[in-house]
Parts: C-alpha cells; sequence; structure tokens
C-alpha cells in the first residue's frame, strides 16, 4: 500500500510538471509570436513613414542645416489622405524624424498612425489646445520614442552636446502657407505632469517670459542659444526610459513668418 501511495504521488507530480512545461512552452510561443508580430508591424509602419517623405516630398535628401528652401511638400495629397495634416517636420542629422505632422485630438493619436491607422507607434501630432499654423508664442509637439529609433525615438541624440554641436541644432518646420527654422536653446528631462513646459503661450508677457527663463536654467547643458520674450517657441516632447518621464528639446524660431 506504501509503494502505490508513493508511485500514485510521483505520477501526479509528474503529470503536474508535464502541464507547467506545456504551459511554459504555450506562453513562450505566444510571447514569441508577439515579439515577432511587433518587429514585422515596427519594421512596416517605419516604411511606410519613409515611404511617405518618398511620396510627398521632393529633393528629400540629407540637409546641411542651413538652406532647406528647396525642399517641398504636397500638402495637397496629404490631405487627400488625411484632412488632419497640419505640418511636415524635418530634423538635420536625424534621418527617420521626416514626417507629417497632424492636429486633431491627443488622445486619438497617441494610437493612431497620420494615415488613421490604429498604431502603437501613434503620430507626431501638434497639442490639440494650440493653433496649427504655429503662430502662438509655444507650440508644442508630441511623438512616442520608438525603441526602432523612428517616430521621436531618436530625439534623445541631443541629450549628447556634442551631438547637438555636430549637428546644428536646427529644427524645420513646413505648412501649407510657409517654411519655419528653429534653433534649439534648451533641452531637459522633465515630468510627465510639469506645469511650466506644458503650458501653452498664446501672447507674450510677464509669465512667458519666466516660462523662458525656466527652460534655460534646467536645460542640461549650455547651447549658448539664448532666447527672449519675443521669439515663438517650439517644445518636441517624447517619453523617457525613466516612468512618467518626458525628454524635451526646446527651440526658438529664426527664420520665416508663421
Amino acid at each position: 500500500m506504501g509503494k502505490t501511495k508513493k508511485r500514485k504521488k510521483k505520477k501526479k507530480k509528474s503529470g503536474l510538471l508535464k502541464a507547467v512545461r506545456i504551459i511554459a512552452i504555450i506562453v513562450i510561443a505566444l510571447c514569441a509570436g508577439y515579439i515577432g508580430w511587433w518587429l514585422i508591424n515596427s519594421a512596416r509602419l517605419k516604411n511606410a513613414s519613409q515611404e511617405a517623405a518618398r511620396l510627398y516630398t521632393s529633393e528629400a535628401e540629407a540637409l546641411e542645416g542651413e538652406d532647406s528652401s528647396g525642399f517641398q511638400v504636397d500638402f495637397t495629397a496629404l490631405k487627400e489622405v488625411s484632412e488632419d495634416v497640419a505640418a511636415w517636420i524635418r530634423m538635420p542629422g536625424i534621418e527617420v524624424i521626416d514626417y507629417p505632422v497632424v492636429h486633431y485630438n491627443d488622445e486619438y493619436y497617441l494610437n493612431h498612425s497620420w494615415q488613421g491607422e490604429y498604431s502603437a507607434h501613434g503620430a507626431i501630432f501638434i497639442e490639440e489646445i494650440n493653433s496649427p499654423d504655429f503662430t502662438d508664442y509655444h507650440t508644442v509637439i508630441y511623438g512616442h520614442k520608438m525603441l526602432d529609433g523612428s517616430m521621436f525615438g531618436s530625439l534623445r541624440s541631443y541629450e549628447d552636446a556634442e551631438y547637438y554641436v555636430e549637428n546644428g541644432g536646427l529644427i524645420y518646420i513646413y505648412t501649407p502657407e510657409t517654411s519655419l527654422t528653429y534653433e534649439i536653446f534648451a533641452v531637459e528631462y522633465v515630468t510627465a505632469a510639469d506645469p511650466v513646459v506644458y503650458t501653452v503661450f498664446f501672447s507674450p508677457g510677464e509669465e512667458y517670459t519666466a516660462f523662458l527663463s525656466a527652460m534655460s536654467d534646467r536645460a542640461i547643458y549650455d547651447t549658448g542659444v539664448s532666447v527672449s520674450d519675443t521669439d515663438r517657441v517650439l517644445t518636441l516632447s517624447t517619453c523617457s526610459q525613466r516612468e512618467n518621464v518626458r525628454f524635451t528639446v526646446h527651440a526658438k524660431l529664426i527664420e520665416g513668418e508663421p
């Protein structure tokens, strides 16, 4: 009887181990499948973004950082795909930041592409309370930090002061009416609910002056670029590796009229 009970226990234990192994194999297979799907989808979306530059822009060559006047965007064709397209953004030195910029609802474009398709990559989008023509004194643009460097995943290159020096710190914004050139004056990490950085200013004043000073004071390195309350400012915001912390790049308008 004693041996029989032991055998039954061994069989139960063996059966339990087999069940655990089977469950583990299924979990691993599902995880591998999800990772494979994510990588394939990520590559597809990245290629789609690069295709957008080919289809809707001309002279889409690497920028030298000084003269972007030959670059053209076909906004008529873009708006046939999505009426929410408000601008196009490019950054010298970061080839993957070459995208349409949309303006509609912040929550929507967190998980939808600029074409309106569901996407974990989201889109590059302007803060919904901002004017889409960049006439506000402070305009905020958001984008996800994708691991493959797409969207605003490569924006953190500007965390390095040497990278800033090597690439000039310029941001080009194109709208249906004009082209604008911004120069980065500060880079900083902020909390997701920062009450200063995510304030939109529609006109200058004492509060705006204090806002600009705070950006410069908190910068992680000195760019040597000064900013005043007569400047219109652009903020690019993305996630960081730390929870509830955002990486932000602040730039002032130096060429063009919105």
